[in-house]
């Protein structure tokens, strides 16, 4: 029995391929995306947490994994002034956060009186 060198190669690249095609394989593949790792708490705790504008739970929050790039983080508790800050989050790295919330501020001035007739 004769082996023929030729016909083998093309059988190896046609299986090569087909093998890739199944497995979602490309010759262009996109890059892998980059993600961080986000560590939250706030003072007081139990805040409301938006990323991005989408609602993602309440503090404390750890281990979130977040794709890298800028992001609109923004916390919300009743009865304290809205946390609102654009952050970066790198690429395999971790990052912690830690906001103490604000009550709003009182006005101290006293109430007007109504002037005498």
């Amino acid at each position: 029995m004769k082996f023929n060198a030729k016909v083998t190669k093309k059988k190896l690249l046609l299986s090569f391929l087909c093998i890739s095609f199944i497995s979602g394989c490309s010759w262009n593949s996109s890059p892998v995306d980059d993600y961080g790792m986000v560590n939250l708490s706030t003072i007081p705790d139990k805040a409301d947490v938006y990323m991005d504008k989408s609602f993602i739970g309440n503090t404390p929050m750890a281990a979130l994994r977040i794709k890298t790039g800028k992001h609109l983080l923004r916390i919300e508790k009743k009865g304290y002034v809205v946390w609102e800050k654009q952050i970066q989050v790198f690429s395999f790295n971790e990052h912690n956060v830690v906001v103490e919330l604000e009550k709003p501020p009182i006005d101290d001035a006293p109430p007007a009186q109504n002037p005498p007739n």
